[in-house]
């Protein structure tokens, strides 16, 4: 097989924040369209999924898990369309992703109970924490986390979680 490709998935992670940060840039975007549109505890609610999808994506087993972000990631985006043409409006945006969230996340955590591995939920917690109440550089976090990995749990990078079971 194709094995787990960690080296891969770690290019696309950094690769991703260097796209998004130039982009950002580029365009001069400062916030998104939604940052007002929603309370502070619901936009560290979805924040932590998403850190938990990153996850997902460094120790996710099998391909299915990172389909399941894809999906909400990709349906998200064309809902940020909608919203900014006008045809939806900005609660409406954050009430699909919070429902694909509420949708897609109990397969992921049956995977996690079923594979006794919390990896995925716990370092995306832990990166959240470092992140957002910490204030901690993304790049950072990110390098920390995987470097730390390499060093302490090579299984997990190289094999995906439940690897150890």
């Amino acid at each position: 097989g194709l094995g787990r490709l960690w080296q891969v998935r770690v290019a696309a992670l950094f690769i991703g924040m260097l796209a998004a940060d130039a982009v950002s840039r580029n365009h001069a975007l400062p916030t998104t369209t939604l940052a007002g549109a929603m309370p502070q505890h619901l936009r560290a609610f979805l924040a932590l999924f998403q850190f938990m999808g990153v996850g997902g994506l460094l120790f996710a087993r099998g391909f299915w898990m990172n389909f399941n972000y894809v999906i909400a990631v990709q349906m998200t985006a064309f809902m940020l369309t909608l919203n900014r043409r006008r045809y939806i409006t900005p609660k409406q945006v954050i009430a699909l992703y919070a429902g694909l969230i509420l949708i897609l996340q109990p397969y992921q955590w049956l995977e996690c109970f079923q594979l006794q591995d919390l990896a995925i939920p716990f370092w995306g917690t832990v990166a959240f924490v470092l992140r957002v109440p910490l204030r901690m550089n993304k790049y950072l976090v990110w390098a920390l986390l995987v470097g730390g990995t390499a060093f302490w749990n090579t299984e997990l990078l190289m094999n995906g979680m439940g690897a150890g079971c």
